[in-house]
């Protein structure tokens, strides 16, 4: 009997990663707008949703390395709330350098697509 998974999860894969520069706008801008403004109930709400449907998603698709890297920048996110009302430029520099991760993490994952196919 063929495996069932491997009959729909590559369409799956490949319908997620067309979406992924939609999903690294939205979560750029929202970065961005949690950046601009720390103390904004909205932004942060915002942006730990798409940040928290990335990681759910890309490990149900079988991304773990989105998953990974969206996590990791999840946590700096949550750190640099704790400890900072405004953020300095390190702190700044540091969330847009794991945002650059996830980035790369989708990268790699659509070029692994485009060698299968």
């Amino acid at each position: 009997m063929p495996n069932q998974t491997s009959d729909w999860l590559p369409d799956l894969q490949s319908q997620y990663l067309s979406r992924a520069d939609k999903k690294l706008a939205e979560l750029a801008h929202a970065l961005e707008s949690f950046i601009a403004k720390p103390n904004d109930a909205a932004c942060e709400r915002r942006l730990r949703n798409l940040l928290h449907n990335i990681i759910g998603s890309g490990g149900s698709f079988g991304f773990a390395r989105i998953t990974e890297e969206t996590r990791a920048l999840e946590n700096s996110v949550k750190e640099s709330r704790r400890q900072h009302r405004s953020f300095d430029d390190r702190t700044v520099n540091s969330l847009r350098a794991d945002l650059e991760k996830v980035r790369e993490a989708f990268g790699k994952a659509m070029a692994e697509r485009d060698v299968e196919s």
